[in-house]
């Protein structure tokens, strides 16, 4: 039960210490995964980008190096990660390159076609449901908007030690998310797999 507990903040970190402590944990964990997913994902050119289940935040760096040009959104529905989020990032957000704000993927508060790029780190496990949501990362993009989904598991039955310990999180194999992606209105699906992690990269028409 106390793991349970503990794993339990890999949908919802806490505003306690061990909510704290599993956001740096997950900084730290999803660098390399997000560093490969990239390398699919050319940044040159966008100028509004939006990092949706933004955690604790380690990754709007990333991008931010990486696009230079652009102003980085992150939105996070946990307020102990917006909160790390921020203070991590407080020189872009006080710069005006960045700001992150708390929300839910469901109901983007953003205007149709604002972005030019979206990205998905390790988050999709715990949007519900699934196809709304992407259908409103679509609403969002521009046409020709690109959208990067990073999943470190892609086997679920092989996931089932962390989908039975976290509450709300479904694995999904590389073809579940393609034909979701599909369906939402997304086209050129293309799947990169390294071992159990996978990056997928849609464009909106």
């Amino acid at each position: 039960m106390m793991w349970k507990s503990f794993f339990q903040n890999a949908a919802d970190p806490g505003q306690h210490l061990l909510g704290r402590l599993f956001l740096w944990g997950m900084n730290l964990m999803h660098r390399p995964g997000a560093r490969w997913a990239l390398g699919f994902f050319p940044l040159e050119g966008v100028r509004m980008l939006l990092d949706a289940g933004c955690g604790g935040g380690r990754t709007i760096r990333t991008l931010l190096r990486r696009a230079p040009g652009a102003k980085l959104y992150g939105l996070d529905r946990s307020e102990a990660s917006v909160e790390m989020a921020r203070r991590l990032n407080r020189r872009a957000i006080a710069a005006g390159r960045a700001a992150v704000s708390q929300g839910d993927v469901r109901l983007l508060p953003y205007a149709d076609g604002f972005f030019d790029a979206v990205t998905a780190f390790e988050t999709v496990y715990f949007w519900q449901p699934l196809d709304e949501c992407l259908r409103e990362v679509l609403r969002v993009l521009k046409p020709g908007g690109r959208f990067l989904i990073l999943c470190e598991a892609s086997d679920p039955v092989k996931a089932r030690r962390w989908t039975d310990l976290i509450d709300g999180m479904t694995a999904y194999t590389p073809g579940d998310l393609e034909r979701s992606l599909q369906t939402a209105g997304f086209r050129s699906v293309e799947i990169h797999r390294r071992g159990e992690r996978m990056c997928l990269v849609a464009t909106r028409q």
